[in-house]
């Protein structure tokens, strides 16, 4: 009977000891459970007092554009008044006086290793100092840049009016026409459209030393701004088709950019009479008239350092 009374007290001891520890799981569990909510309230927190310090990463303060600088949408990058994110404008600038003077700029590969040390310190917001970069690599750079732009910097959704324009049977129609498709564009996309036009003109007025006309030009950058809507599932001589028209629309927009943008513009006017490079060199203001020398010709290299785009 006594053995019996041991035995059940055991059992009870056990049943109790099993309540107990299942109490101090449940409890351990629960208070686990309370401790990793209070670690995810608290990153929220700190990342909540940094948002501001990370919107004004080196490299960008000022700017208004978010840490990430590649793949995002112009009107995320910049602020309210549209202006362009720092590094981006510096590029610009540095482009603007050394492209001229740069032998194949803008169609001449860059290292690769370069460019993608180049692009993720930007990303990071790291403070780079753009002027001391070759001008070659800045030119992919920028190209890479225009070809992460969501929707292209022209807009794929208006790729169909942009060509349908080019249709128009005078010079002066196909201006009134870009015009209008222009002024469908967000703000901050017209801001570095401008901006880069400028650039490019710059360029091409001098092609004594750049080595590249407007048309050359076209060519290596246009597919960078502009392509139709799901260009992926497009078969090859489509695609070659787009590339063409494109090629087309961009070379136009180099030649008129006046009249298109507006002669306010800021570095869209033409350069000086002393300043301009021969005919055949220079981005014409009246593409109607064909040049002296028989057009433009595409510039080869001849070297495996060639940049497809």
């Amino acid at each position: 009977m006594g053995q019996a009374n041991c035995c059940c007290g055991s059992r009870e001891a056990l049943a109790e000891a099993e309540a107990v520890l299942s109490a101090d799981v449940r409890l351990s569990r629960g208070r686990k459970r309370s401790e990793r909510r209070l670690l995810l309230l608290q990153e929220e927190l700190v990342i909540a007092k940094l948002l501001p310090a990370a919107a004004q990463a080196p490299g960008q303060a000022g700017s208004g554009c978010s840490r990430r600088l590649f793949g995002q949408p112009l009107a995320a990058l910049c602020g309210e008044d549209a202006t362009l994110p720092q590094p981006i404008q510096e590029l610009l600038a540095v482009l603007q006086r050394e492209g001229p003077a740069t032998e194949g700029i803008f169609r001449r590969a860059a290292s690769g290793t370069s460019l993608r040390q180049l692009r993720e310190a930007l990303d990071r917001g790291a403070e780079v100092e753009l002027g001391s970069q070759p001008a070659l690599l800045l030119a992919v750079l920028l190209k890479d840049f225009l070809r992460s732009i969501p929707d292209k910097l022209l807009g794929s959704h208006l790729y169909e009016e942009w060509t349908a324009a080019l249709e128009k049977s005078s010079r002066e129609e196909k201006v009134e026409e870009l015009k209008a498709v222009a002024h469908k564009l967000p703000a901050a996309n017209l801001v570095l459209l401008k901006r880069l036009l400028c650039l490019l003109r710059h360029i091409g007025h001098n092609a004594a030393t750049s080595r590249m006309s407007c048309s050359n030009l076209a060519i290596c950058v246009g597919p960078n701004l502009l392509s139709p809507p799901e260009e992926d599932l497009l078969p090859l001589e489509a695609m070659l088709e787009v590339t063409q028209k494109v090629k087309v629309l961009v070379e136009f927009l180099l030649e008129n950019a006046r009249e298109i943008f507006g002669e306010e513009t800021a570095g869209l006017s033409p350069p000086a009479a002393e300043e301009s490079p021969a005919p055949a060199e220079r981005c014409r203001e009246e593409p109607n008239v064909p040049d002296e020398a028989g057009g433009d010709a595409v510039v080869q290299s001849g070297t495996a350092e060639d940049d497809p785009w």
